[in-house]
């Protein structure tokens, strides 16, 4: 006859599973557990318990998910195999499944359909679906210097914006870098790297703008001519 079970864990996931059963009016000899395990007249027929699989401790959250720098390593770890009701289980074959998955592609990423078996060939349920973020971008900065010349000593700055697709900032998103007008001149003035920073770690890049500072004009004082005079003198002392 046939026999089907379920079984519920308490996370709530749910397996089953149909297996004969011979029933005899006799006692029954114990089945030699050979190799494996397994009597060869009582196969192992019960499917593995589905496996678990986990992320480490994730450096950001937010309402789209938990977040990873660069990359993740996801741990796939079995949960033993099904106690036949007659019988000895064969166990899980370990070789049967990624034990660790390495994920490294940007944005929304999931890993699905992880499945044991044991050493009889059964085969589990999947795993449950997770699901999780990669960022693998630094923050864009961007600097703009003032576009007409700055007068020599006059107070002016650089003002620079942030932005992230990722993750998203964990720093502010703007900011002025104050400028030197000692001197006149064509210069360059940088905001440093690191001025903004995402929400997994990644710093921004160093970027820079040029200015220039001019001297005020000097206004030149009129000079006299005296030529004209100089001629009328001359004329009249002649004509003395």
């Amino acid at each position: 006859t046939s026999v089907t079970c379920a079984v519920t864990d308490s996370g709530g996931l749910t397996d089953s599973a149909t297996f004969d059963v011979t029933v005899t009016d006799g006692p029954v000899d114990d089945p030699d557990p050979g190799d494996g395990g397994v009597d060869p007249g009582l196969p192992d027929v019960d499917k593995p318990y589905a496996p678990s699989v986990s992320l480490p401790p994730a450096p950001f959250v937010d309402e789209r998910g938990q977040w990873f720098r660069d990359r993740v390593l996801v741990r796939v770890t079995d949960n033993g195999d099904r106690l036949p009701l007659d019988g000895t289980p064969s166990g899980v074959d370990r070789r049967s499944f990624p034990h660790v998955i390495l994920v490294n592609e940007a944005g929304w990423q999931t890993v699905s359909g992880i499945t044991v078996k044991d050493r009889a060939g059964n085969e589990s349920n999947p795993a449950p679906e997770i699901g999780f973020n990669i960022d693998r971008a630094a923050p864009i900065v961007g600097v703009t210097c003032p576009s007409a010349p700055v007068a020599l000593g006059e107070q002016a700055a650089a003002t620079w914006t942030a932005s992230d697709e990722g993750s998203g900032l964990a720093t502010k998103a703007a900011g002025a870098v104050e400028l030197d007008t000692d001197q006149a001149g064509t210069f360059s003035v940088a905001v440093p790297a690191g001025s903004a920073i995402d929400n997994v770690g990644h710093p921004s890049v160093a970027v820079a703008c040029d200015y220039e500072v001019v001297a005020p004009e000097i206004e030149s004082e009129p000079v006299l001519d005296t030529t004209a005079r100089s001629d009328e003198a001359e004329a009249a002392t002649s004509s003395e």
